[in-house]
């Protein structure tokens, strides 16, 4: 099948082409840089000579882009801290996915995926998210973007579109072209300290989330709507996970959520008129302090893919981090119980 990748520069965007391109597959990719796609394709070990220079915000680049494709994967998105603001989040997570799904299914590809958010579904405190969940608006900009977009990629499906959409938490792993929000996280709790605070995170291999989505993008797989939940993690099981397998002297602090939040709306405040370093804000100081969990359901076996224990992707995760100076030491050791 030749299957196009939006995002195949980025994190997870990267792993998926890598993981079609194994399994025999074509891949075309859209990007805005074909230099930059042939850098990231190289860190995997492979070559996509296939690519369309062109936007996902641009809907004729991007019909130009799936003419000919069997399927399409979907995965380009911005983190409206780091990304221009809410406006660009807009444009680019709400107008560049309905052109990307509206197109292939206007097509009629026989496959699409699209790389939704656990963030779209999110309710502070509330049950364990799973698949069947309602769409949650909230006032937050990234979250916000990303429901309008789960909305009208429900919308597609509905109306019998081949559309399945992936959940994904906290995405981790090596081989990260630009420093993914989560992995970015990691450095900054190996580097300065780690918040140790209410609830916690699930976290997920970005090589497992590829297989899911390579697999439905060729029809291994039923269409639908997936969680790939990981593994939940507390707070504090993160920063000893950090200390024990991975040997960082992992500095730790303990923060109740509420001041956590608070530091976060000041740190917003601050951003406007000085650049601080340490990466929090309202929003990730909520879902941090008052997540709920995931429930995965059945997507293990439906999928065909086993989610592979956290410390094994944390120690590779670190390992990656390490060798390309974004941490300052790391030494394996043991895996800490996870049970405490």
């Amino acid at each position: 099948m030749r299957v196009l990748v939006t995002g195949a520069t980025g994190f997870v965007g990267s792993h998926v082409a890598a993981a079609l391109v194994a399994g025999g597959h074509e891949v075309r990719a859209l990007v805005r840089d074909a230099g930059k796609l042939e850098r990231v394709a190289a860190l995997h070990g492979v070559r996509i000579d296939d690519y369309r220079v062109g936007d996902i915000t641009d809907a004729a680049s991007v019909r130009t882009a799936l003419t000919g494709c069997d399927a399409a994967v979907h995965t380009a998105a911005v983190i409206v801290l780091d990304d221009g603001g809410p406006q660009h989040a807009a444009t680019v997570n709400v107008d560049g996915t309905r052109n990307v799904l509206g197109a292939a299914a206007d097509l009629g590809l026989d496959r699409i995926v699209h790389l939704s958010s656990i963030a779209a579904l999110y309710r502070p405190g509330g049950p364990p998210i799973d698949a069947a969940a309602d769409v949650a608006h909230l006032n937050d900009a990234y979250g916000s973007t990303k429901a309008d977009a789960e909305s009208f990629a429900r919308s597609l499906q509905n109306a019998g579109a081949p559309l399945s959409m992936v959940y994904p938490p906290g995405t981790i792993g090596p081989l990260d072209p630009g420093l993914s929000d989560t992995n970015r996280a990691l450095v900054e709790f190996a580097n300065l300290f780690a918040p140790v605070t209410s609830t916690g995170c699930n976290f997920v291999d970005v090589r497992d989330v590829a297989v899911a989505v390579a697999r439905l993008a060729t029809g291994q797989a039923p269409v639908g709507r997936w969680v790939l939940g990981g593994h939940y993690v507390t707070w504090a099981q993160l920063a000893r996970a950090l200390k024990e397998v991975g040997g960082l002297p992992v500095r730790r602090l303990w923060v109740p959520g509420a001041v956590l939040r608070a530091a976060g709306s000041l740190a917003d405040a601050l951003r406007r008129v000085v650049n601080i370093g340490y990466p929090i804000t309202r929003d990730t100081a909520a879902y941090a302090t008052r997540w709920p969990g995931v429930d995965s359901g059945n997507s293990e076996n439906a999928l065909g893919v086993r989610f592979r224990p956290f410390e094994r992707s944390l120690v590779d995760t670190l390992a990656w981090l390490v060798e390309r100076g974004y941490i300052r030491r790391v030494g394996p050791t043991r895996p800490p119980a996870m049970g405490e």
